[in-house]
């Protein structure tokens, strides 16, 4: 039972992660004057917290 709320802990706080590098990545394309390593970084952060989501499932 611990490890199953370890592994939810996680997860859910690899979503957040995602969610939050999305809406930096939003805000980046919205403007007009976008920094290509702030999207880039948003970009990898997303796929990464993605790709640990899926490796817990």
């Amino acid at each position: 039972m611990l490890e199953e709320m370890v592994f939810i802990g996680e997860i859910n706080l690899q979503i957040k992660i995602a969610f939050r590098a999305f809406e930096r990545l939003q805000s980046e394309s919205t403007d007009g004057n976008s920094d290509q390593i702030e999207v880039w970084s948003s970009i990898q952060l997303f796929l990464i917290a993605t790709a640990n989501v899926s490796k817990i499932l």
